[in-house]
């Protein structure tokens, strides 16, 4: 499921660039993001973007690919809790391959 989630998020990256997708990606999730991706991704602030019309297109297309991810599971023959366990632990994935987010706990902790 990561490399699915990875293909699908790749084109909008390019089209909003890294920086511009990172805040957008970390705001989407706060709001969306499933518990072990909202775990992970504590303690993490990028800055964030003002509201904008471009920023409402972005949201709204992460939305569609999760959804379109989730459909893609459902159509396997996957029940909604394990749709929710599957997606949560590939978006954790894609965030701490992305942020290093565990590494960065590693090295700052004692």
């Amino acid at each position: 499921m990561l490399f699915l989630l990875q293909t699908q998020l790749h084109p909008l990256e390019e089209d909003l660039g890294s920086s511009y997708f990172n805040s957008v990606l970390v705001e989407y999730l706060r709001v969306h993001g499933p518990p072990q991706t909202l775990t992970l991704l504590s303690g993490f602030e990028p800055l964030l973007s003002p509201e904008s019309a471009r920023k409402a297109q972005a949201l709204g297309a992460f939305d569609e690919i999760i959804r379109t991810l989730a459909r893609t599971l459902k159509g396997l023959g996957y029940s909604q809790q394990q749709i929710g366990t599957v997606l949560d632990s590939a978006l954790e994935q894609y965030c701490d391959e992305r942020f290093g987010l565990r590494r960065r706990r590693l090295l700052l902790d004692p």
